[in-house]
């Protein structure tokens, strides 16, 4: 036998706990003195013990953890739980992450306010080209790294199973006439060099459109600065007299999406360099 505190060593839990435990019926002392009132523990209850832990951490109740240690959970089943557990805690994670580089992007842009304009705007031609693309509505934008790196690999995976090459370097596209939080129309393309094509669930080949005014500009820097880009692209066609007509278009000239993605953890992704060309269709409102 264990005296508590030496249970408590075993266990990782503070002798107060093991206390609370035993009063709440959870896991009681194999003996107490009669004389001292010291508890003792065995190692036989080291198992039911973690058991409850585990439960506790998934966020169960003391009065849910107590009827399914009582009804011997088996290991396969706690497994099971705990696995979904960490799903969730890692989901929660990525999501948080995307927060927290939304805010870092978004104190950039504050402190940016008084200073000139770090965006070059050219207008040119854009020629129509054939595409392969997925075109998804993304609940919400936190969820949208998970859609994109989903969108875009199905795409690549088609395009390597067809031993094919992109002909152009990957694009996005944002079908809204606002900016929205939640319910993002959004299209992943890689343009191709043949039309024709059949394509399996999820994907599409089709013409994206040729446009004679696109308005552009070149990005270098965070990812989740690309907002900035697109906030000059709008301030300048204000200024200009011109109106957009059509969905923005990202065009990655950085490369592969997910090669970045893969290459390093989310968080290092957030603050890398990547080089892309943001465009909006317009046309002038003073004709």
């Amino acid at each position: 036998m264990l005296k508590v505190g030496d249970f408590s060593q075993l266990g990782q839990v503070s002798v107060r706990t093991l206390h609370h435990y035993d009063e709440r019926g959870l896991l009681k002392p194999v003996k107490i003195d009669p004389l001292s009132n010291y508890r003792f523990y065995s190692l036989d209850q080291l198992p039911r013990l973690n058991r409850i832990l585990a439960l506790k951490d998934l966020g169960l109740s003391l009065d849910q953890i107590s009827s399914l240690v009582e009804d011997e959970l088996p290991p396969d089943q706690l497994r099971s739980i705990l696995k979904m557990r960490r799903a969730e805690i890692e989901q929660q994670l990525r999501e948080d992450r995307t927060r927290l580089a939304r805010v870092e992007a978004r104190m950039r842009q504050i402190e940016q306010e008084n200073e000139p304009s770090p965006y070059e705007v050219t207008i040119k031609e854009v020629r129509p080209a054939t595409v392969l693309s997925s075109r998804r509505t993304v609940p919400t934008i936190d969820q949208m790294p998970e859609y994109r790196c989903d969108m875009f690999q199905s795409a690549h995976d088609w395009l390597e199973l067809n031993r094919l090459r992109p002909a152009a370097p990957e694009l996005a596209l944002y079908h809204m006439a606002e900016y929205a939080e939640e319910n993002i129309d959004m299209e992943a393309a890689v343009p191709l060099n043949r039309i024709g094509l059949k394509t399996a669930d999820g994907l599409t080949v089709r013409e994206l459109p040729g446009v004679s005014k696109m308005v552009t500009t070149i990005h270098q820097g965070a990812f989740w600065d690309v907002p900035n880009a697109i906030v000059a692209l709008f301030a300048w066609i204000g200024d200009n007299g011109y109106q957009s007509v059509g969905p923005v278009r990202e065009i990655h000239l950085f490369g592969r999406e997910n090669d970045v993605v893969n290459a390093s953890s989310e968080a290092q992704f957030n603050i890398n360099s990547v080089i892309m060309e943001m465009q909006v269709p317009v046309e002038d409102t003073t004709v």
